[in-house]
């Protein structure tokens, strides 16, 4: 633990999927939804998180935050179809913070993904959201490391 830690001058928040079953659902191509299942919060500082997924800032100094994403991804239709997985802040995805990636056969797909994200004031808040680029077939984002941290 450093003194910035103790200080809580660091903020950071952790959220996790791990063996999720829930699919997301997808009823348009090419539109992001939400990444849909039971998060875990993990370990935080100023930071808040939901079940759904949220991981919203409640410190009280404007700052920069490193947002990433690591996740593996099954299809749950057939096909190789091609999916995007995003962050969003405050509910909007960021059109250039996103990961393409196609599962094929009965292999997953994995991904990383990282954005910095500038000016996070209190109560902005960071989701996953996902597409598929190719139909509506739904997607099962089975697991997930959701990070924030500055």
């Amino acid at each position: 633990t450093t003194v910035a830690n103790l200080l809580g001058v660091q903020a950071y928040g952790i959220a996790t999927l791990h063996g999720n079953s829930t699919e997301t659902a997808i009823s348009v191509a090419s539109t992001p939804v939400l990444a849909a299942g039971v998060w875990i919060a993990g370990d935080s500082s100023q930071f808040s998180i939901t079940t759904g997924g949220k991981l919203t800032y409640t410190g009280t100094k404007t700052r920069g935050l490193d947002i990433s994403v690591s996740f593996s991804i099954e299809r749950a239709g057939s096909g190789n179809n091609e999916y995007r997985v995003y962050i969003a802040k405050n509910g909007s995805v960021i059109s250039n913070a996103y990961i393409p990636t196609t599962p094929t056969g009965s292999h997953d797909a994995m991904g990383a993904l990282s954005w910095f994200a500038p000016g996070v004031v209190a109560n902005d808040y960071f989701e996953i959201f996902v597409s598929n680029e190719t139909d509506t077939d739904n997607v099962l984002l089975k697991d997930i490391i959701f990070k924030a941290s500055s």
